[in-house]
């Protein structure tokens, strides 16, 4: 009599896939957790928290002028180049006006590099593009900076209006390098023009002016006629970067100024104890969960996959925090967490009409971020990969939960 084995491979397939998906869920879990001290050298699954990182001063910068709309169009534009830059707070105060010039107060709140921030406030960043004077010697060791110096070229019909953006990349270098480069996109119907002026200066030099010194471009020998004109930026900073970026697209502050003065301030960040709010938060979890099933306001099966789903989203908000070393406030944890628990909830009950519901969060997040001032872009952006996570991680729940059952 022969025995037969009967191996079902499929459930055996399915069972070592559940427990290789549960391991990951755990290890989320416990990445997420509080205090998670250092596994290896290289890797601490921290919170990186900007609390600590704040700085605040106030700059008093002066306007050569009194006009109401160049002042007024002076603060809008401070204040987008801050909010491009993330500045988390930021304040303009109204100008006091003499006969001549006018004065503005600006005061940050931020962790964004001090030297940086000050460059965004007080920089004008009047783009021209100039070209060689014909008596200029870039060769004389007694003036090894001439070709820095705007006394060194002539004035072109070329300034910031005349291009649509100013686009900053990587490119190849001739020695194999890559560095990054400026390039100016000038308007289709001006194309022709900026060809035509490339094409007079090969072999020359042209520069891009900006608040008293020139960036130089050689103009190769070889320029094939596409009027490509890209300025080599001396940094690869992404940080400096970004604000280099910022300074070239966000507009000319059209009238001249300078900074009178800069003083510290005294932080007024509210800082919270990551630690309790956390223990606070899981109990409040259990106990809200406890209530539902206790007095029956939901389904068995709902309660269940929206609780795990609650406890997967906002376990693997914190252990992306942690792992790709994101900066976030620590007043904004208990507030994501809540709202996250609320979303999750509403997602899992109303399964026909979440379409509606998350069209609707998308939207509001999406104009928080556009319109919002402060830190709340900021916190649109970590509600909208929460949005994210609890969208795909409701329907995971309902599989994992069938597929627990069905071993």
């Amino acid at each position: 009599m022969k025995l037969k084995l009967k191996i079902d491979t499929k459930r055996i397939l399915s069972y070592i896939f559940i427990t290789f998906v549960t391991s990951l869920l755990i290890t989320t879990v416990l990445i997420a957790l509080p205090l998670t001290e250092k596994l290896t050298t290289k890797t601490s699954f921290n919170l990186n928290l900007k609390d600590e990182n704040y700085w605040s001063k106030e700059y008093v910068i002066e306007l050569n002028t009194t006009d109401q709309k160049e002042i007024e169009k002076t603060r809008d534009l401070l204040q987008r180049r801050l909010k491009a830059f993330g500045v988390e707070e930021s304040s303009m105060y109204k100008a006091e006006k003499g006969e001549k010039t006018s004065t503005m107060r600006v005061v940050v709140t931020t962790t964004r590099p001090e030297q940086l921030v000050a460059q965004l406030i007080q920089n004008r960043f009047e783009v021209k593009i100039v070209s060689k004077k014909d008596d200029a010697n870039f060769e004389d060791p007694e003036n090894p900076y001439a070709y820095l110096m705007p006394t060194s070229y002539n004035d072109t019909e070329w300034d910031h209006s005349d291009f649509r953006n100013i686009y900053i990349t990587r490119l190849k270098t001739n020695n194999g390098n890559y560095a990054y480069f400026a390039i100016f996109k000038p308007w289709p119907w001006k194309e022709n023009a900026f060809k035509e002026l490339i094409s007079q200066n090969k072999g020359k030099y042209l520069g891009v002016y900006t608040d008293g010194y020139v960036s130089p471009y050689p103009v190769p020998l070889d320029d094939t006629g596409q009027g490509i004109f890209a300025v080599p930026i001396n940094t690869d900073e992404k940080i400096q970067i970004q604000a280099i970026d910022i300074l070239y697209n966000t507009g000319i502050i059209t009238t001249d100024l300078s900074l009178k003065s800069e003083t510290d301030l005294d932080l007024q960040t509210t800082s919270l104890d990551h630690i309790k709010i956390s223990i606070g938060l899981a109990l409040s979890l259990v106990v809200i969960y406890l209530y539902l099933a206790i007095f029956k306001h939901t389904t068995k099966d709902i309660l269940i996959e929206s609780f795990l789903a609650t406890v997967l989203t906002i376990s693997s908000y914190l252990t992306l925090l942690k792992l790709l070393g994101i900066p976030v406030d620590s007043i904004m944890l208990p507030i994501i967490a809540i709202l996250a628990m609320i979303i999750t909830r509403v997602i899992s009950e109303n399964g026909e009409s979440n379409k509606y519901i998350v069209f609707g969060l998308t939207t509001t997040m999406l104009l928080t971020y556009l319109l919002g001032f402060g830190y709340l872009p900021i916190f649109a952006t970590h509600m909208a990969s929460v949005i994210l996570l609890i969208i795909c991680l409701v329907p995971f729940s309902r599989w994992y939960i069938y597929k627990v059952r069905n071993i």
